[in-house]
């Protein structure tokens, strides 16, 4: 979809992403779970939005935000679990996360999606990656890891 709004709904079970938009997407009380791949992947233009909603258990990142976007805001929510990054963000304006618990992901170092780098070198996984600015407002979150050792980095969030 080249925009998405979605609000009140479970997306389980899909062998591919659990959601994917082409422009703005907008979760509210939303659960994304057991999908095969990433739970929600973002690519285009917009402001997006996730809202009181829950991002768990993907066999790929929880969120992959990939884009030229207005920017990310994810409030009240829930990222955890996911077999590699709890949030991948590859944009260049404003994540913001506020009241969030975003935490115990990269359940498989070793997944492609931890050592996937497209501008090359070691990308690793983490709970939150961001190659753009971050504003963290009272959420929990964890550490990134080093795909090649496992060994934790003890950061939450790099740029």
């Amino acid at each position: 979809a080249q925009s998405a709004r979605v609000s009140g709904v479970t997306i389980t079970g899909n062998h591919a992403f659990g959601v994917g938009a082409t422009g703005r997407v907008r979760l509210i009380d939303t659960v994304v779970s057991d999908n095969g791949a990433a739970g929600v992947v973002v690519v285009g233009q917009g402001r997006s939005l996730l809202r009181s909603s829950i991002l768990r258990q993907n066999n790929g990142p929880g969120m992959w935000f990939n884009s030229n976007s207005d920017g990310l805001t994810i409030d009240d929510s829930e990222i955890t679990l996911n077999a590699s990054h709890g949030i991948f963000y590859v944009a260049t304006n404003q994540l913001t996360i506020r009241g969030s618990t975003v935490r115990d992901n990269v359940l498989d170092p070793s997944s492609p999606y931890c050592t996937l780098n497209p501008w090359g070198g070691e990308v690793g996984c983490a709970d939150i990656t961001s190659y753009g600015p971050v504003s963290l407002e009272q959420t929990d979150c964890g550490s990134s890891f080093a795909p090649s050792t496992g060994e934790p980095l003890g950061i939450c969030a790099n740029d």
